[in-house]
């Protein structure tokens, strides 16, 4: 593989709306990611999972079925790889502004090898995520023989950003307790529209609205909203079903915030329209504030925990 000449585009001029986190804790992210290299005698670490892309660099793009990747170092800025249209998003309103950008009919892994090249560890060890789900083994591969012809080596260094990313900090539980009230009240919402007569996409459609409206991003995953036999069905959503009395329903809601995901599940008859809450670290309420009036609080089952610093099951995430 020649090297591709490659070109660190830097953004410039004001970002076009806030960081999601301070300066501060994208430079303690970076700090951990440098650890971790150092641990593993890693010269440079590439990641291709768009959640630890956005954890280093605030990239935020739904258009990860194209590939991507962040470059980090010990004595450069993250820099990211990109399909060209992509780069916005990083020069625009990321963190370290740093973006490299392919065309559609270039190879990714050729501007990829050139940018390690670049930045000089080519020809040393560098570690990536060989378990990550957007790069095919094709493709890392062929990034391993580059690097072997260079007098480097490529090793798997999956899990380095992950392991970080289970501790979460005061700003990242700050947006997991916002979250969980953002779900909290859209699930309220969605509870109260569920009567016999009325449809799925009806109760979807009030609780999306109520999602957005309670200050909601879009989630990496729809709502799941299902009545009826397909309540046995995983990760089914509506589909214009009626609501017929004895109905059993199943809800599964996500509240994202600066693409932290925090979601919300409920079970219930509809007869009787209990709701059994799992919300994550919140402050429990009283489990008759979530029902209507004709719901049994008695019957009704909370579990809720209070907010810490232990790991948690909540996603940041740039597929929420």
């Amino acid at each position: 593989m020649a090297a591709q000449n490659v070109k660190i585009q830097e953004g410039t001029g004001p970002l076009v709306g806030p960081l999601p986190f301070t300066d501060a804790e994208f430079r303690r992210r970076l700090e951990g990611v440098r650890a971790m290299m150092s641990s593993r005698s890693l010269d440079a670490f590439v990641s291709f999972t768009p959640e630890n892309i956005y954890y280093l660099t605030a990239h935020d793009s739904p258009g990860y079925y194209f590939y991507q990747a962040s470059v980090v170092t010990q004595s450069h800025p993250p820099v990211n790889v990109l399909r060209r249209i992509e780069t916005t998003n990083t020069l625009g309103r990321g963190w370290s502004r740093r973006a490299v950008g392919y065309e559609d009919r270039q190879d990714p892994i050729d501007l990829t090898y050139g940018l390690l090249e670049e930045l000089g560890v080519a020809g040393r060890t560098v570690g990536a995520e060989g378990d990550a789900w957007f790069v095919s083994p094709k493709r890392y591969e062929q990034l391993g023989q580059a690097l072997a012809r260079a007098g480097g080596r490529l090793v798997d260094a999956s899990g380095v950003i992950e392991g970080l990313r289970v501790i979460k900090s005061t700003e990242e539980l700050a947006h997991i307790r916002t979250a969980a009230k953002v779900v909290e009240r859209a699930m309220r919402v969605a509870i109260n529209a569920s009567r016999a007569g009325t449809s799925e996409n009806e109760v979807a459609g009030d609780t999306v609205r109520e999602l957005i409206r309670a200050g909601s991003e879009y989630a990496g995953l729809p709502p799941f909203i299902t009545s009826g036999p397909r309540t046995s069905l995983c990760h089914s959503t509506w589909a214009g079903r009626k609501y017929e009395m004895g109905d059993v329903l199943n809800y599964e809601l996500p509240g994202v915030i600066n693409r932290t995901a925090q979601p919300c599940s409920a079970a219930a008859p509809s007869d009787v329209r209990m709701v059994s809450f799992s919300v994550g670290p919140q402050w429990c309420r009283n489990p008759s504030s979530v029902s209507s009036t004709r719901s049994d609080p008695a019957r009704a089952r909370t579990m809720c925990t209070r907010p810490t610093r232990r790991p948690s099951k909540s996603t940041d995430t740039g597929t929420g």
